[in-house]
């Protein structure tokens, strides 16, 4: 996969321990973009208990207790949205509205370092999409939906450094850690005992 002469369409087979693998390249990545970051007030949607129902997610009582639930989030979500925007639709703004609305977490509801892969950091499809959308400029806001989660009053906060720099410089303190760790002399471990005598 990193040769160099690798091409859309080379394929190769690959024999594991658990079966065999069909691997079709399709292309390579050099993750110039930039890392970004944001704020949001998070609304949870209340969650259901698929064993409760006959048909788990495809049962029509499920169906119809989900939209149920999710209408109470929009609904609560829409508040916060238009609070925040009378407020003059602010960061300090968003971030005050919090106190208010408190499912998440995150201090300040902040998240940096954000990149396109959601795998690696953990970030839902339907706001990495938002957050890297070509016309995306710091201060822009969005109520999103998604579906795990329930409703995000989104905050664009801006961009920060490439995605390949930020790897490269992981890597090369990762490196120098491992290399300070292996040169530090081994500690003897020392036994040591302590009494304490009472007297009655």
């Amino acid at each position: 996969m990193l040769d160099e002469d690798r091409e859309y369409g080379d394929v190769m087979t690959a024999d594991m321990s658990n079966g065999t693998y069909v691997v079709y390249f399709v292309d390579r990545d050099h993750n110039e973009y930039r890392l970004a970051s944001m704020n949001q007030i998070l609304v949870l949607r209340q969650v259901l208990e698929i064993d409760d129902y006959a048909y788990g997610k495809d049962d029509p009582a499920y169906t119809e207790a989900f939209n149920i639930v999710d209408d109470v989030a929009r609904a609560t979500a829409t508040e916060a949205l238009g609070l925040f925007v009378e407020g003059g639709a602010t960061k300090e703004k968003l971030i005050e509205l919090m106190a208010d609305y408190p499912d998440d977490t995150t201090p300040d509801g902040y998240y940096d370092l954000i990149s396109k892969n959601a795998a690696n950091n953990k970030m839902v499809s339907e706001i990495e999409n938002w957050l890297f959308a070509p016309e995306r400029q710091t201060g822009d806001f969005e109520l999103v939906r998604t579906e795990d989660y329930g409703y995000h009053l989104l905050y664009f906060d801006g961009y920060g450094d490439r995605y390949c720099d930020y790897l490269a410089d992981t890597k090369l303190r990762d490196e120098d850690y491992q290399s300070w760790e292996e040169m530090l002399e081994p500690v003897e471990a020392v036994q040591r005992w302590a009494f304490i005598f009472r007297s009655n």
